[in-house]
């Protein structure tokens, strides 16, 4: 037989409180580590996004880049087509351009000249029309009342007679 003594009630109501405090604890320890789990895949989720919009903008911090190198290239090329012109022909070319301009400006000058003169002439040959047209109205309406005191005679002779 065994020494042990017999189990009582205050024993076995012990045991359950510390069995129900281990049960607690194991409890919240789940607990925690579900919240530990969320807020891990929450954080996963966010490096995630936070990845996508890192590539991104490296995709478009990459085109900005691309373009500003071309432009570079383009500003260098240019810059290397002035060094290697030869300033005199730079000149030459200027001086010839201006010079093309100011007989332009002088053929354009003449030809206004020319097109003024025209329209002169055309307003003074417009005026004189216009004299000649109501001399002409002058003329029609003198002969019509000529015509009209002829027919009046004429009428005038027949009712008579």
């Amino acid at each position: 037989m065994t020494d042990q003594a017999p189990l009582t009630l205050d024993d076995i109501r012990v045991r359950f409180l510390e069995a129900q405090s281990q049960l607690t604890d194991a409890a919240s320890a789940v607990e925690t580590i579900r919240h530990a789990a969320e807020r891990l895949g929450s954080a996963r989720e966010g490096l995630s996004v936070a990845g996508t919009e890192i590539a991104a903008l490296a995709e478009r911090f990459g085109s900005v880049a691309d373009a500003m190198a071309e432009n570079a290239d383009r500003l260098r090329e240019g810059v290397d087509a002035i060094r290697l012109g030869d300033p005199a022909a730079i000149r030459q070319q200027i001086q010839e351009l201006d010079a093309a301009f100011t007989a332009m400006q002088e053929v354009m000058g003449t030809r206004f000249g020319v097109l003024e003169a025209a329209q002169a002439e055309t307003t003074r040959a417009v005026g004189e029309v216009r004299v000649a047209s109501a001399t002409a109205t002058r003329h029609q309406l003198i002969t019509i009342a000529v015509t009209l005191v002829g027919f009046a005679i004429l009428a005038v002779l027949l009712l008579v007679r």
